[in-house]
């Protein structure tokens, strides 16, 4: 075992002789050196804060503009095609369910964007609480819809179609009504949140809509 030791410990030092003379090493570490330098100084940095403020800003312009869309056309833009190879309650069913799963999808993306908001945790919970309770009212008055279009799709029968068509527009009507003012509660809080990021707002261009109306 000990001629063992000995051994590795002699080819050690040989090794490290072969390996030239303490300049030569320092010369390799400080190139070494420089060169972790320069790609570490080439390394990208993260957007600033107001470049996060001004995206965010943008976002939530775009949602908006696409939840007011949403709830405006809805039931206004059927387009009903009487000689069409769909029955009329078919197409009823397919355009409202869809109408009614944007705004949806635009109250969601909206309420996800205002916990994200690049603020205080507390403004931006503030903001949630504000516009969470009408999103609910929103979401349950659009599954009212999706539910009496499932109804509609089981109807027995042309008149029980059509009675269950007349549900559903009724619904449709009622989530109009939610969609609406939950409209106005985001109006609300984008205003409010114009107040705190007013320069975010201004420099992005997809709120030049809503900045300029203030």
């Amino acid at each position: 075992m000990i001629t063992r030791v000995v051994g590795g410990a002699v080819l050690c030092v040989a090794l490290l002789g072969a390996c030239g003379s303490d300049d030569e090493v320092g010369v390799d570490v400080g190139a070494a050196s420089e060169s972790a330098g320069v790609v570490a100084s080439a390394t990208p940095t993260g957007p600033s804060l107001q470049e996060q403020q001004v995206t965010w800003a943008g976002e939530v312009c775009r949602s908006r503009s696409s939840l007011n869309d949403a709830v405006s056309s809805l039931g206004s833009n059927l387009d009903i095609e009487f000689g069409s190879d769909q029955s009329i309650l078919d197409q009823l069913d397919r355009q409202l369910r869809w109408q009614v799963l944007v705004i949806a999808s635009s109250a969601s993306d909206l309420l996800s964007l205002m916990a994200g908001a690049p603020v205080e945790p507390k403004q931006a919970n503030d903001w949630v609480m504000e516009i969470s309770g009408a999103t609910d009212t929103a979401q349950a008055a659009v599954d009212d819809v999706t539910a009496e279009l499932d109804a509609l799709g089981k109807a027995d029968g042309f008149l029980d179609g059509v009675q269950a068509a007349g549900s559903a527009v009724l619904a449709g009507t009622q989530a109009y009504q939610a969609g609406a003012a939950l409209v106005e509660v985001v109006q609300t809080v984008t205003e409010e949140a114009q107040v705190e990021l007013g320069p975010a707002f201004a420099q992005a261009p997809d709120c030049s809509e809503f900045t300029s109306t203030r």
